[in-house]
């Protein structure tokens, strides 16, 4: 089911990791009606201002091919994204870090606060997405957590905290835990299901049944 409803806010979509655990790039994975990067894509644009995707430049012509090869597939008179307006904002780093993905994203959009979610956690409500944004005021992080874990890459981040990403990234210091430590954040609890990320063929294939 595709949400709709609207956020006054940016969204990046985070693809550039490895994917080493699943050992096939989780973007081009099918989910749904379309592969894993189109059904987000699609998904985030029925409620953000803006979304781009976050990539390493390798990763480009095969993120964008899936996104092309989806909608000509199902020959869709109105589809639902036009494919030549979407934004890449493209990594030429060779490090595989989220955070790295998320200063490059302050670089090259120059937007003050961007929510930031990886392309493998596709279950999260809508609800969830306005309550976070509602709730990101001046902090610098606003992210989930369940009864579990936290989840600092389903957030509102602000630019603010891009010294602190730099400092960090010249330090070889990738873990995105210890770092929020030193943010003024505001973590809110909710249902850990929807939090379900993709990591193995076998999280992808409960995924897959609890999208039915």
């Amino acid at each position: 089911m595709i949400l709709s409803g609207e956020i006054y806010l940016n969204c990046v979509i985070l693809c550039g990791g490895k994917s080493s655990r699943m050992k096939a790039n989780k973007a081009l994975l099918p989910f749904g009606d379309y592969k894993l990067i189109t059904y987000q894509y699609i998904k985030l644009s029925k409620i953000f201002k803006k979304v781009f995707i976050s990539i390493k430049d390798f990763q480009q012509d095969s993120i964008l091919s899936a996104l092309q090869d989806d909608l000509s597939k199902y020959n869709l008179e109105n589809p639902p994204i036009d494919v030549d307006s979407i934004d890449f904002i493209v990594e030429k780093s060779n490090i595989f870090a989220p955070i790295v993905g998320i200063l490059n994203s302050f670089d090259v959009t120059n937007i003050d606060k961007l929510f930031f979610i990886s392309c493998d956690c596709p279950l999260v409500k809508l609800k969830t997405f306005q309550i976070l944004s509602n709730n990101s005021d001046d902090y610098d992080v606003t992210y989930a957590k369940d009864s579990t874990k936290t989840h600092p890459l389903v957030a509102v981040w602000s630019a603010k905290t891009k010294e602190k990403l730099k400092e960090a990234i010249e330090m070889n210091n990738f873990k995105i835990m210890e770092l929020l430590e030193h943010f003024y954040t505001k973590s809110i609890y909710f249902d850990k299901l929807e939090f379900f990320n993709l990591n193995t063929k076998s999280d992808y294939k409960k995924a897959l049944k609890l999208l039915e």
